[in-house]
């Protein structure tokens, strides 16, 4: 075991040595060509409704138990995402969902002449239930007639700091890097653990069914040739941990997988929100067309911004937007929620709404865990669900112009339970930062007003204010 990182260490130290990272848009286009030529399509199973940080106009199937509309999407989409919400389900929820999306998968894309390729989105920091989900994934495409040669592992999301370098993932600011396991996000109450070195983390995961392999960032950005070699040859049952700390690096990996892929090798990706872009062979868009089109979708009055993470960062976020934007604060007690009682929170909502004021819900800070990893899941998914009753008692009463939803299983929740969206049309992001703006179906309770998807865990003490300084111009005075 190599000695563990120890943070914070600057920002250049981090990225120290590297060779040149040249622009290559024809690296881009290429893969892009390819899933044309191939009939790619890829299937992106996210486990929270972060993973379209990096994409836009991409449909979102809000209800993984509709096959129907999964087997519609075979003959249509070039990609197509779908909310498994498996970060917040307990483990033995997750096999029986994902065996059926993939088996059902398998079958459209026969049917259609496709080329199916299966992505796990997952947190950037690392927190999910990845073995469990890349061993069903395997075992429901090998039952689909398809052996997986192995798994690669690409957590890097470079736009909000989360870079792997030396194996090492970090999560970076401007100046300063922290090894990954010494942030909040290693404490998770249900997905906690102490490793930064990817590989280390894999191993101690579970028993991984081959080698756990590196593959660098040098050897990315010189010998591409080379990483496409290690692909085709590798043993099976392989991971490789991919180091990446650009676009680039993403987009030239992403460049070798696929070149592999026509050599008939199948990986199941584990990755954060932008190796899927990488992988789709898309430019990353551009905020500006996100904001025009909430513009063309004309909504008008105070929002609903919905706070359900309990990140450190998360409290200084709401602090500074509250006090600048001069929320109307409703803080709903985590014990009447888990007591099911409200406690007069959805009218309080509704009248601030009802009065032209933008409200705030969130919960009472008090943390609950349990002494389980699953029981403390449990206790989360019973606060969302008072959470998420107050907001479709108060969007029944008063429908909002616009909805922030913090954290991102707050944010499916909300969308599922609370608003009773089935489905989504991905706008795109907001921010360069990951925070997407979706359209969600017409037959739920927020129907052509925005819906922006805020992760808990990107930005920085300024982050959700700048939101709301975009959507409310955008939202509250759009132009004649």
């Amino acid at each position: 075991m190599r000695e563990a990182p120890v943070g914070p260490v600057p920002r250049n130290h981090v990225l120290a040595g590297l060779p040149a990272d040249e622009p290559d848009a024809g690296t881009r286009r290429a893969v892009a060509a390819g899933n044309r030529r191939r009939h790619t399509w890829l299937l992106v199973l996210d486990d929270d409704p972060t993973g379209t940080q990096c994409v836009a106009e991409v449909n979102v199937l809000l209800d993984p138990r509709d096959t129907s509309a999964l087997r519609a999407a075979a003959a249509t989409d070039a990609m197509t995402v779908v909310l498994t919400n498996t970060r917040a389900r307990p483990a033995g929820d997750v096999p029986p969902l994902l065996s059926r999306l993939v088996r059902t998968a398998a079958d459209a894309a026969r049917s259609h002449g496709r080329d199916l390729r299966v992505l796990l989105r997952g947190d950037s920091t690392l927190r999910g239930h990845y073995r469990l989900e890349t061993e069903t994934v395997r075992a429901a495409l090998a039952a689909a007639g398809t052996a997986a040669d192995g798994v690669v592992l690409v957590p890097a999301f470079p736009q909000a700091g989360r870079l792997t370098r030396g194996d090492v993932h970090w999560v970076c600011g401007a100046d300063t890097c922290v090894p990954v396991a010494e942030t909040e996000f290693a404490a998770d109450a249900t997905f906690g653990y102490a490793e930064s070195d990817l590989r280390e983390w894999v191993a101690a995961r579970g028993d991984a069914a081959g080698p756990i392999e590196s593959v660098d960032v040098e050897l990315i950005r010189t010998r591409p040739a080379a990483v496409v070699s290690r692909l085709r040859r590798a043993r099976p049952g392989t991971t490789f941990v991919v180091n990446a700390v650009s676009d680039g690096d993403l987009d030239r990996f992403a460049a070798a997988l696929q070149r592999a892929e026509l050599d008939g090798r199948t990986y199941i990706v584990r990755c954060g929100p932008s190796f899927v872009r990488a992988r789709a062979g898309r430019h990353e868009p551009r905020p500006e067309t996100t904001r025009a089109g909430v513009r063309a979708m004309r909504p008008d009055g105070p929002g609903l911004v919905v706070v359900g993470s309990h990140s450190a960062l998360t409290r200084r976020q709401v602090e500074v937007a509250a006090v600048r934007h001069g929320l109307s604060t409703v803080e709903a007690d985590i014990d009447d929620l888990l007591g099911g009682s409200p406690g007069g929170s959805a009218e309080r909502a509704a009248d601030h709404l009802a009065a032209g004021r933008t409200v705030l819900l969130q919960t009472t800070r008090a943390r609950r865990t349990a002494a389980t990893a699953d029981a403390s899941l449990a206790l989360a998914t019973r606060v969302s669900a008072g959470l998420c009753a107050i907001v479709e008692s108060a969007c029944r009463h008063t429908t909002p112009g616009w909805v922030v939803a913090k954290g991102g299983i707050t944010s499916a929740d909300v969308a599922t339970r609370a608003l009773r969206a089935t489905s989504a049309r991905n706008v795109g992001p907001l921010t360069r930062q990951g925070v997407s703006v979706w359209q969600l179906d017409p037959a739920s309770l927020l129907p052509d007003r925005p819906y922006v998807v805020f992760p808990g865990n990107v930005g920085d003490a300024d982050a959700l204010s700048h939101v709301l300084d975009l959507t409310k111009p955008l939202i509250e005075r759009p132009p004649a």
